[in-house]
C-alpha cells in the first residue's frame, strides 16, 4: 500500500472518532442540562411543599393555642358553675349528718331512758 493512502485512511478514522466524541460530548451535555433542569424543578417543587407545610404547621400551632385558651376558659366557667353546687351538696351532707346524729340521740333517749347531752329522758 501507499503511505499516503494509509495516512488518509488514518486521518479519516481520526476525524470520524473525533466527530463521534463530539456527538457523545454534546449528548452528555444535553443530558446534564436536562438533569440540572429536573433537579432545579424538583428543588422548586420541594421548596413550595416545604413552604405549604410550614404554613400548615403555623396554622396548627395557632389553632392549638386557641384551643388551649378555649379549654382553660371552659374549665374556669365549669368551676364557676359547679362551685356553688358543690358547696350546696356539702351543706346538704352536713345537714343530713346532723339530722342523723339528732335522730340517733332521740332514739337513744326513748329506748334506754338515759339522759343524752342536750336532752332529758
Amino acid at each position: 500500500g501507499r503511505p499516503g493512502a494509509f495516512s488518509a485512511a488514518l486521518r479519516a478514522e481520526v476525524l470520524d472518532a473525533a466527530a463521534a466524541a463530539r456527538g457523545t460530548e454534546e449528548a452528555r451535555a444535553r443530558e446534564r442540562a436536562a438533569s440540572e433542569a429536573d433537579i432545579d424543578e424538583s428543588r422548586h417543587r420541594a421548596a413550595g411543599v416545604q413552604a405549604a407545610l410550614e404554613r400548615e404547621l403555623e396554622e396548627a400551632k395557632a389553632r392549638n393555642v386557641q384551643l388551649r385558651a378555649d379549654l382553660a376558659a371552659e374549665r374556669a366557667r365549669s368551676r364557676a358553675l359547679t362551685a356553688p353546687l358543690q358547696e350546696s351538696v356539702e351543706n346538704l351532707r352536713n345537714d343530713l349528718e346532723e339530722m342523723r346524729r339528732m335522730l340517733s340521740c332521740a332514739n337513744g333517749r326513748s329506748t334506754n331512758g338515759t339522759t343524752t347531752p342536750g336532752g332529758m329522758s
